[in-house]
């Protein structure tokens, strides 16, 4: 096994989703829905139970997975199931009380934070921090909801001495990032990865100006695009509009690569943060 080494099997499962076919994707929901079930079935009573028509169908799905034998897969995700201490998250329903709203939001919450912690991987952090630390300048790019954590890695990174570039209108940006400066790295967030306002920008720059995307398709045109990308991945419901939960783990993500940074800065940072913190005092009583 190698994809599936010390990540979570219903994690995988989810990354993999949108590029399995359409007997893959059942098995895969069935699965998600009652893993305890399927520790209990052979490999032939688990493809009877889901209707697929035979035992080779499965096998091809736990090898997309990067399982070699079923038995691998099914060990591993008893192991999994005996650590999960996390309850699973459910849709929300017009006849919730404000306390099923309140565990049901927290619980998708820690969910995808858990997921997140397991699937994002250190070199591909390092990557970002990298075309991050040696920039010239941050141009970050995010519009709606996404405009919220652009905003919030403008104010981080501004703090610690970056400097930053951030604007919510789609029309001053294209001016102003119509001639590109070298040294430039462009911090692109969108969930769907396909906003036009977001890829129009950066589709024709020249090859030594660094992407960076936070998106939740890897495979979306923005990822494409990127340099490095870094992928969220989350399972909105009903009422969970715009990437409610997926937000959440964006904004952690900021916090990663803010510390990471900080890190790479060395004592001196210390200086900055505290000469940012003394700017606004005044603002403070």
């Amino acid at each position: 096994m190698n994809q599936g080494e010390d990540i979570s099997i219903l994690a995988l499962i989810q990354k993999n989703h949108r590029d399995m076919t359409k007997t893959q994707k059942l098995i895969g929901e069935y699965i998600l829905k009652q893993p305890s079930s399927v520790l209990k079935m052979s490999i032939s009573q688990l493809a009877e139970e889901i209707g697929v028509k035979s035992e080779s169908t499965i096998v091809r799905f736990y090898r997309v997975l990067g399982f070699s034998g079923y038995h691998e897969f099914k060990v591993t995700l008893a192991t999994e199931i005996a650590g999960n201490t996390i309850m699973p998250s459910f849709d929300i329903e017009s006849t919730d009380t404000i306390e099923d709203i309140r565990n049901k939001v927290f619980t998708g919450a820690i969910n995808t934070l858990s997921i997140n912690q397991k699937m994002m991987q250190p070199a591909i952090l390092d990557g970002a921090l990298d075309l991050l630390f040696n920039s010239k300048r941050i141009i970050l790019l995010g519009y709606g909801t996404s405009g919220i954590i652009a905003l919030d890695a403008f104010f981080k990174f501004s703090r610690i001495g970056y400097n930053c570039y951030y604007n919510p209108d789609s029309h001053i940006n294209a001016i102003a990032l119509s001639n590109p400066m070298e040294g430039d790295v462009y911090m692109c967030i969108s969930h769907s990865g396909e906003s036009t306002d977001v890829i129009k920008p950066i589709e024709n720059l020249p090859s030594h100006i660094k992407i960076i995307s936070i998106t939740g398709n890897e495979k979306s045109t923005l990822g494409k695009l990127s340099d490095v990308c870094l992928e969220i991945l989350s399972e909105e419901k009903n009422y969970r509009t715009d990437a409610m939960v997926s937000r959440i783990v964006r904004i952690a993500l900021n916090d990663i690569l803010f510390v990471g940074l900080c890190l790479r800065q060395g004592i001196n940072v210390k200086d900055k943060l505290l000469m940012a913190k003394k700017s606004l005092s005044y603002l403070k009583t």
